[in-house]
């Protein structure tokens, strides 16, 4: 596969990109406070700091851009914008600033009054990049809608040998989520709660931020199927924002190319499977039925002392 050998040539040049994620909380440049500032220093401060490696992507969530402000006016020099505003309201929104060598084939917005999202595929990488702003406040049907449209974007870009890769990252406001035990609460049931749990389940994904980003909260997550290709994953306060900015260090940078290393998907391989096409309601059903006092007898206690 074409687009796998340029990722194994990526990857072979030991080369680190960063994924950010900022709540923004305003940037709008047309905006008479503080908020005018905020790209200026996202760009000189964050984006230029020589002493980090190059930024892939970086998310910003509440934006709270309007159609009236143009993209020439959010600009970040080097990057794309790819923005989904909200509809009908002051607030919102989230872009997405997509390093401007890695360009995408296709992309996926979403807007009502509460929720946005922003998603690319970048078919190079066979990669997803997505951004999602969920406020505290907002409707669980019109946060169901949301995810369902980011799943659709997600199947469509899914083949019968390959998953594609995806990174989501956001501000998805559910303080309640327990990321320790990946568990939400019961009572009162919160369908949004619900909804995420499930879209986290079935894209097999995993949820890579391990420290509070907002108080004592844990609100602005990366989730991620590629959580092999992730270095670490810190957080730093700035001076822009009540949210802690979220960095991620992959460990490869599709802004360098090493030339003339290929490799091939071996078909057989852990890597090629496809789980979106599992039968997860049959798998479920084989687990519910096992014994499993009697498979117990069977493992070594000694290599698994847990049993």
């Amino acid at each position: 596969k074409q687009w796998y050998q340029r990722r194994v040539a990526i990857t072979a040049g030991c080369s680190v990109s960063r994924l950010l994620l900022l709540n923004g909380r305003s940037i709008s440049p047309a905006a008479s406070n503080e908020s005018r500032w905020k790209l200026p220093y996202i760009q000189s401060t964050i984006i230029e700091d020589d002493s980090q490696p190059p930024v892939l992507a970086l998310g910003i969530t509440e934006t709270w851009l309007t159609e009236s402000v143009s993209d020439a006016q959010c600009e970040l020099k080097g990057f794309q914008c790819i923005r989904s505003d909200r509809d009908g309201r002051k607030g919102g929104g989230c872009a997405l600033y997509l390093h401007h060598k890695v360009v995408p084939s296709h992309q996926k917005l979403f807007s009502d009054n509460s929720n946005n999202m922003v998603a690319v595929y970048v078919e190079s990488l066979h990669t997803i990049f997505a951004v999602v702003y969920r406020p505290p406040n907002s409707p669980d049907s019109n946060f169901v809608d949301c995810m369902d449209q980011l799943q659709e974007m997600i199947n469509t870009h899914s083949e019968d040998d390959r998953y594609s890769d995806v990174y989501i990252i956001g501000d998805f406001n559910m303080p309640l989520f327990n990321w320790e035990e990946s568990t939400v609460p019961i009572h009162p049931p919160n369908t949004a709660y619900q909804r995420l749990m499930e879209f986290i389940e079935v894209n097999f994904l995993t949820q890579m931020v391990n420290e509070s980003t907002r108080g004592h909260h844990t609100l602005d997550l990366i989730l991620t199927n590629k959580s092999q290709d992730i270095i670490e994953v810190k957080t730093h306060a700035t001076k822009i924002s009540d949210h802690k900015l979220v960095e991620c260090k992959l460990n490869f940078n599709p802004t360098i190319e090493t030339l003339n290393m290929t490799s091939r998907l071996d078909p057989h391989s852990f890597r090629a499977i496809n789980y979106h096409l599992a039968d997860s309601s049959a798998m479920n059903q084989d687990l519910s039925t096992a014994d499993w006092n009697s498979l117990q007898v069977l493992c070594d206690s000694a290599l698994i002392p847990l049993l």
